[in-house]
């Protein structure tokens, strides 16, 4: 999508340079051009919008899985480690103190952490009396609110860049209906071999994709009989 997008925005600016060039004689293509201009202003911001977007959605995924190494690592394992010592004849206690492996879903963790939490708080004279600092539940809680606040905010960056190219692919929409009104206007003058209506259709065509095309994947034939089968 967006090679497409680049390779239409650049036709639109072609068409600009073409129409302020051999086009500026006459009214209506300097308003039609202006119109182009405007369109391309609006996709240049659009482009910066999208861009913006994109490194919002990795400022998210590095806050968020930075929060949840500082969750599971200081505090979740830490606390059960000592939990399984401390609490090893208390009903409960082993599931209570099990830390998710590192790739578990977000729901795993949180919901472990959850279950530590209210484990630790009715536990919790247990744990200062062996050396923890006594806010020690109080650093678990905020730590798992703030995985789970950050998680609720995750998408802002992918809603804004969605919005973005939405926003784009409507200015190249109306770019390429102006581009049409235009050679429409210039009528009978797009002759075959005439010079001005050649550098047009170079101009308002959008340049094919560079590179080599994507292999097409080939029908499955019929199967080939085994030589067993020929023997039978």
């Amino acid at each position: 999508m967006k090679e497409r997008q680049d390779r239409e925005l650049e036709r639109l600016r072609r068409t600009i340079a073409f129409a302020k060039e051999h086009l500026a004689g006459e009214q209506r293509f300097v308003k039609l051009t202006a119109r182009l201009e405007a369109i391309e202003a609006r996709c240049v911001a659009l482009q910066a919008a999208q861009r913006a977007a994109k490194q919002l959605r990795s400022t998210e995924r590095h806050d968020l899985r930075s929060l949840r190494g500082e969750l599971r690592e200081r505090h979740m394992k830490p606390i059960a480690a000592a939990g399984r010592r401390l609490m090893r004849f208390v009903a409960g206690a082993e599931r209570a103190f099990t830390v998710p492996p590192k790739g578990a879903p977000l729901r795993q963790l949180l919901a472990a952490a959850d279950g530590m939490l209210k484990y630790v708080t009715r536990h919790a004279r247990t744990f200062t009396s062996s050396g923890f600092a006594k806010d020690f539940a109080a650093r678990l809680h905020a730590a798992t609110r703030a995985v789970r606040e950050r998680s609720s905010n995750m998408g802002t960056g992918l809603q804004r860049g969605t919005r973005a190219t939405a926003g784009l692919k409507r200015e190249l929409a109306r770019a390429t209906d102006i581009v049409t009104v235009i050679g429409v206007l210039l009528g009978e003058g797009l002759q075959r071999g005439d010079t001005l209506g050649e550098m047009w259709r170079q101009t308002s065509r959008v340049v094919k994709r560079q590179g080599r095309p994507r292999a097409r994947r080939q029908p499955a034939g019929p199967p080939v009989p085994d030589a067993a089968d020929d023997l039978a």
